[in-house]
């Protein structure tokens, strides 16, 4: 019995985003009827007390499922289906190993993550930080995907007809509205540099919290996306300067031809 109670245990946290925005107020009344509930913000569900294999649904779209398996994936994801919003084409994840080593002392590493007990507030702190990694690398994929489809956009306007046609005014505040847009959900919905409350109730919360946070570089990564749309707003402003000053160049062209045309019709009648 002392050596059972001694042994180690692989846990498996996968993260999996699913969906722009989930309904979580469904969620709440509807699956928190059917499970014990192990905190409401984000939520955090015990679907299967017997097995400690837990449901955590963050408002941005992303799932984390707890001490997973492949028939406990299969099962939650029918059963989270109806509440997505937006569902995503394609689905990222992420998954972690912990590690649950009775009497040693929690650490972070790079392929697991090592813990002293089964605790749910531990599953809380590094289920969140996994979630927003997962939500912060769909961001980061999509405005990689602006920033291409621009400089194509760009790169077709070298002939001198492109120069007048394109890009279009109206294409170039469409991607200046998206770039808001998207910096808009990032601030708003990850949350990422937002400590939670959880942290504040022991040492060994804040410092799991600080390591994990540490290992998937989670504020660097925001810092770089955030002056990654920084600089496309900036260049997308040059952009449409450059676009309005060509179109008056257009406008002064097609004035002095009216002009040139006006004066060859004179100097034809005169003849």
């Amino acid at each position: 019995m002392a050596r059972n109670r001694g042994a180690k245990k692989n846990v498996s946290l996968k993260a999996i985003g699913l969906s722009l925005t989930i309904d979580t107020r469904g969620i709440w009344s509807t699956l928190g009827k059917n499970f014990p509930v192990v905190s409401s913000e984000p939520i955090m569900l015990n679907v299967h007390p017997g097995r400690k294999q837990y449901l955590m649904v963050l408002k941005y779209g992303v799932v984390v499922l707890i001490n997973n398996s492949d028939i406990f994936e299969q099962k939650t994801l029918s059963m989270i289906r109806p509440f997505l919003q937006e569902p995503l084409p394609a689905p990222n994840s992420d998954e972690l190993r912990v590690v649950v080593e009775p009497n040693a002392q929690n650490r972070v590493l790079f392929d697991r993550v090592i813990v002293a007990r089964e605790d749910e507030k531990y599953w809380q702190i590094l289920g969140m930080l996994l979630a927003q990694s997962v939500a912060l690398d769909f961001y980061e994929k999509k405005v990689d995907q602006v920033l291409a489809d621009f400089s194509g956009r760009l790169r077709m306007s070298t002939t001198w007809l492109r120069r007048i046609l394109y890009p279009k005014t109206s294409e170039i505040i469409a991607n200046i509205n998206q770039t808001i847009s998207l910096h808009q959900d990032i601030i708003a919905n990850l949350e990422v540099l937002d400590k939670p409350d959880l942290t504040w109730e022991g040492m060994d919360l804040d410092r799991l919290y600080r390591e994990f946070l540490s290992m998937l570089e989670l504020p660097e990564r925001i810092s770089i996306l955030g002056q990654k749309l920084d600089l496309f707003k900036e260049h997308m402003g040059i952009a449409l300067t450059i676009v309005s000053a060509r179109r008056m160049e257009v406008l002064e062209i097609v004035i002095i031809l009216l002009i040139t045309l006006s004066i060859l019709q004179g100097l034809l009648t005169l003849h």
